[in-house]
């Protein structure tokens, strides 16, 4: 596909001037061609030297000014007008306006195997090792339909009888699915970027719709498809240690489009069949992080209202999405009634995963993936719902999850009894963590006491695997901190 694009479309790169205006969204093709004109007025003064040709020149080039300007505030009163309640965007606005950009993810030094690295390249490399390698500690290989530990099978939920059924996608849908591609999004390893598919869109529809319904039909995923751009993004502490980045996988167009056809049809089929926890509020449609601290605050509301004491829990999971075990997710997605052709090609999906991280021009080398869903992937966040959806069924505790940020709540009128019970139910959770080969980041998981009781909470300590968890009276947590 990659040679047919350089064949029939070949990139052709923007001279710096170009570039220049391309960053500028307030350059309309008038004000492009109107530039033109004033360097045009400009070099007919550099030959003649006449004061006349002058004149116009700088006329001209003062009115261009002018209208720039304009065109300049216009755009970013719209711009403000329509992110009025978007403060991210609004933030980002400004930050354009004062020319302050948003820093590079890419370090410029980094620590790894107790060397100092600076070249790009052994960066590139050294990165990329360690976000195949930091979760490889939780995997044990075995059978991928097959899951003998029943350590994890006592946690499933009911048994689904029926089976899910890709009905075959078509033209019509490719077609929505290609418009709805965001043309700001980076392409993938084949650098095709989005407008060469919209460009081409008519006559690729019903060629991708033919090749994805073969291949579920088969179960089979395309290993071109499962190639990832990883970008290092950088959460917080020393930029030079390694385990402070978060790998965001940048897949190729056509696998978006074969991701979001699969994901339709998953999706439909666990929504409708209820089959995903009512305590999970991430990456679902009609939930949201408000809904989840509005469930979270009504709780302690209540329990304040009751005269009860409660310990709010926030765990804080290692690598959580880099450790998801294959073998577990596929004999749960087996449970849930994914099964036959449909489960071979999750399988498929899955296996024989490459990733690469790209520094500028500098590539690192390719590794392979033998654990975790790809985070920024179509399908990686809902298979990981799927592979937590039984944590709440490990304990009594109130459960409130966002994707892998978890909240666990216990209430009792007496401290020490609720001590008891919050430490009793921890090592319940703890079981359900080992089992499903994921491990709790102790240092960053923290606990809250909520009480309008005068009592002394000093003696209260929360313990896991012989390790105090850290008490504390604020807490923030967010996807992309401290993982």
């Amino acid at each position: 596909m990659k040679s047919l694009a350089d064949t029939h479309m070949p990139v052709r790169k923007y001279t710096r001037k170009e570039y220049k205006l391309k960053l500028k969204p307030w350059i309309s093709q008038g004000i492009i061609s109107s530039i033109k004109h004033r360097d045009y007025l400009f070099r007919v003064y550099k030959r003649s030297k006449l004061l006349t040709d002058f004149e116009n020149y700088k006329q001209f080039r003062n009115r261009l000014t002018h209208v720039k300007d304009l065109a300049k505030r216009k755009y970013y009163e719209e711009q403000f007008a329509q992110n009025c309640r978007n403060s991210k965007r609004t933030w980002k606005l400004i930050n354009d306006i004062f020319g302050k950009s948003k820093p590079s993810n890419f370090p410029q030094r980094l620590k790894a195997d107790g060397r100092v690295y600076s070249s790009t390249k052994l960066i590139a490399d050294a990165l990329n090792q360690n976000f195949v390698t930091s979760a490889q500690s939780n995997f044990t290989p075995s059978s991928p339909f097959k899951t003998t530990d029943t350590n994890i099978k006592k946690y499933f939920l009911p048994r689904q009888a029926n089976s899910i059924f890709l009905s075959p996608t078509t033209p019509e849908e490719i077609l929505s699915l290609i418009n709805g591609l965001d043309s700001k999004k980076s392409c993938g390893h084949d650098d095709i970027p989005v407008r060469t598919l919209k460009l081409s869109k008519y006559l690729l529809a019903p060629l991708l719709s033919n090749v994805m319904n073969e291949c579920i039909c088969d179960g089979v995923f395309p290993n071109n498809l499962k190639i990832a751009k990883v970008v290092p993004l950088f959460k917080s502490g020393d930029s030079e240690i390694p385990t402070n980045y978060r790998p965001i996988s940048v897949l190729t167009y056509f696998s978006k489009n074969f991701e979001k056809v699969l994901y339709r049809r998953l999706n439909d089929y666990f929504t409708k069949n209820s089959l995903l926890s009512q305590q999970q509020y991430g990456f679902r449609n009609n939930h949201s992080t408000s809904l989840a601290i509005t469930d979270l605050y009504e709780n302690l509301l209540r329990n304040l209202d009751n005269k009860l004491i409660s310990c709010a829990v926030f765990l804080d999971l290692r690598k959580a999405f880099d450790s998801v075990n294959h073998s577990i997710l596929l004999t749960k997605l087996e449970h849930y009634g994914v099964r036959v052709n449909v489960l071979k090609l999750i399988q498929s999906y899955l296996s024989n995963r490459k990733q690469y991280i790209q520094g500028g021009n500098i590539k690192s080398s390719l590794n392979s993936i033998i654990s975790g869903v790809p985070q920024g992937s179509i399908l990686g966040p809902l298979f990981f719902l799927i592979f937590i959806n039984d944590l709440p069924k490990s304990n009594s505790m109130k459960s409130i999850l966002f994707a892998e940020n978890t909240v666990l709540v216990q209430s009792d009128n007496n401290l020490g009894k609720l001590q008891n019970s919050v430490n009793h139910e921890m090592t319940k959770v703890m079981d359900w963590l080992t089992a499903s080969k994921l491990s709790l980041n102790i240092s960053k998981t923290k606990y809250m006491l909520i009480t309008s009781k005068h009592v002394s909470t000093e003696s209260f300590v929360i313990t896991v695997n012989g390790n105090r968890i850290e008490r504390t009276v604020t807490y923030k947590q967010c996807r992309g901190k401290g993982k």
